[in-house]
């Protein structure tokens, strides 16, 4: 109305800058916490931050004991495992009767097993001859198998949004690990599926995961981590909250350094923490118990353990057999000294380490194994499309590059792509052609005769898999999060890497050089410009560029 002001809009750098300043109340709490006091002694009203408003539950919450099998874990480990299950999104549907014989057939299940920093090219489906992975070549060999599954930014939280949502990083906005959130209200996998009638879980194993830190929750009934070794300031939302909101400003603006200080404690914190596949399986397993014959269910399952810090349990830390006499261990600590240059490894010691993620990867492929097993419990396996990948892969020296989310190499951004599925999908079939994590949504969509009423990035697979299309036109497009712009695209056997910082232009062509090793761009000026235009093209797509 005329005389009255407008009020001000609320832009993300002004919401920033006021959460800075109630941030700034809470940091006596949140230091406390991280050096591991007991509650902060500051009243709740000082520090509680607005969250998204939730559906009351109607029903009892019922929270999954996480009691580790097969190893047991040790007491100090199991009392550490607890559980982070988002407000509101752990109530537990009553299991209604089973269907009689006479009731039409019901929709497909729906297995999304995402395990954490998984290379394509250390498992024995994908040619390593060494990998202990007989539950995922079996799955491949009963299944279809993408050779070339590229992820859209090497990052968990980053390439977990664009899996959720079919969209390149730099369209859903999550690029930043830990601090981009999806935006609310964002079409997402659960929430197609919950919107259908499917009863909707994610039960997760790693800290990034939690709502506060990625917004993945949307269109999950079911929302809840599992995480060894979570301290005070990761067990209380509150304190999640606030150690989100200062990852937010700290992103954007400059801030003081007794805040940043305290960020940086809670930054220590986390890599403390570890996830357990056989813990995150027993959360599933009593899921399932409740939910397996309730009706159709989307279930999205996450293990952690290939991540750093390389440490698989007794009985897979020497999987390979090596005598190895040297003091090198998969601690974040090794990891940030490696990184650092402050460690020279040798032959030996780069074997070790490598020995341990394989030793992860084996513990995580036996886990696999428990919770297919266990569908067998309600009869489930044949009426239950199982898809399995990676968020991205690890580097370990290659081009001089550690662990992931710097580089845009085949080490860091190949992930396998399993998907089975007895009665829609032929089994044995190897697809060339690359494929994208944005494809998995579309494809899960299409295989349940579900639609998207928004937008959708990535396009089905199906044509792949039925012989429908070759695949000859098809590319993938991967970003970092930083502002350099380093983006790849591939296409065919060719892969073009560009650095719109430093103008730096990379060709390979990977049926010839896997390791990418010999820069071909300069030898082949025509391939570099027409995938440099197709390329740009994709970054205009995906909103990295205008």
């Amino acid at each position: 109305m005329r005389g009255q002001k407008r009020p001000k809009r609320q832009t993300r750098r002004s919401f920033l800058g006021h959460s800075a300043i109630l941030g700034s109340v809470g940091l006596t709490a949140l230091f406390a916490a991280a050096c591991g006091g007991g509650r902060p002694p500051v009243s709740e009203r000082a520090f509680l931050l607005p969250t998204p408003s939730r559906t009351p539950s109607t029903g009892p919450t019922v929270v999954p004991n996480p009691t580790a099998t097969r190893p047991a874990l040790t007491s100090s480990e199991s009392s550490t495992a607890r559980p982070t299950v988002s407000p509101g999104r752990a109530e537990q549907r009553a299991v209604p009767p089973s269907p009689t014989p006479t009731e039409a057939p019901r929709q497909p299940n729906v297995l999304l097993v995402t395990i954490d920093t998984l290379r394509a090219d250390r498992l024995g489906a994908y040619g390593f001859a060494q990998a202990h992975t007989p539950v995922l070549d079996q799955l491949a060999r009963e299944g279809v198998r993408f050779d070339r599954a590229i992820c859209q930014l090497p990052q968990t939280n980053a390439s977990h949004a664009s899996l959720m949502t079919g969209l390149y990083a730099s369209t859903s906005g999550v690029k930043v690990h830990m601090v981009d959130k999806l935006r609310p209200d964002t079409q997402t996998l659960a929430s197609i599926f919950a919107r259908a009638g499917y009863q909707t879980a994610g039960i997760y194993s790693w800290v990034s995961l939690d709502p506060q830190f990625c917004g993945l929750d949307q269109g999950f009934q079911t929302y809840a981590g599992y995480v060894l070794n979570r301290s005070m300031i990761f067990s209380d939302p509150r304190l999640e909250q606030l150690a989100a909101t200062f990852r937010q400003i700290k992103a954007q603006v400059p801030i003081v350094k007794t805040a940043d200080a305290v960020l940086g404690q809670s930054d220590r914190i986390e890599e403390s923490l570890d996830g357990r596949a056989d813990v995150t399986n027993q959360a599933v397993f009593e899921w399932l118990d409740a939910h397996a014959q309730a009706g159709p269910f989307f279930l999205w399952v996450h293990y952690y353990d290939p991540h750093y810090p390389y440490a698989p349990p007794k009985g897979y830390d020497h999987i390979l057999g090596l005598d190895y006499q040297g003091s090198v261990d998969g601690s974040v600590e090794t990891i940030h000294k490696i990184e650092n240059d402050q460690i020279t490894l040798s032959a030996g010691d780069l074997a070790r380490l490598t020995e341990l993620y394989q030793g992860e990867i084996a513990f995580a492929d036996f886990q696999l194994g428990r919770l297919l097993d266990y569908l067998k419990k309600y009869d489930l396996q044949d009426n239950t499309i199982i898809t399995v990948t990676g968020d991205h892969g690890e580097s370990f020296g290659e081009h001089d590059d550690w662990t992931h989310g710097q580089a845009v190499y085949e080490s860091e951004i190949r992930i396998p792509l399993i998907m089975h599925f007895p009665s829609r999908l032929p089994s044995g079939v190897t697809i060339a052609a690359p494929a994208q994590v944005i494809d998995v949504m579309p494809t899960l969509l299409d295989l349940t005769g579900l639609r998207a009423q928004k937008t959708v990035q990535g396009t089905s697979l199906l044509p792949l898999i039925r012989g429908q299309s070759d695949g000859s036109d098809r590319a993938a497009f991967t970003e970092l999060a930083d502002d350099s712009f380093v983006s790849v695209l591939t296409y065919g056997d060719w892969k073009l890497i560009r650095n719109d910082a430093n103008g730096e232009v990379q060709l390979y062509h990977l049926s010839d050089d896997e390791a990418e090793q010999k820069n071909l761009a300069q030898d082949n000026p025509q391939t570099t410009r027409e995938l440099s235009a197709r390329l740009q093209d994709l970054m205009k797509i995906s909103g990295v560029t205008r």
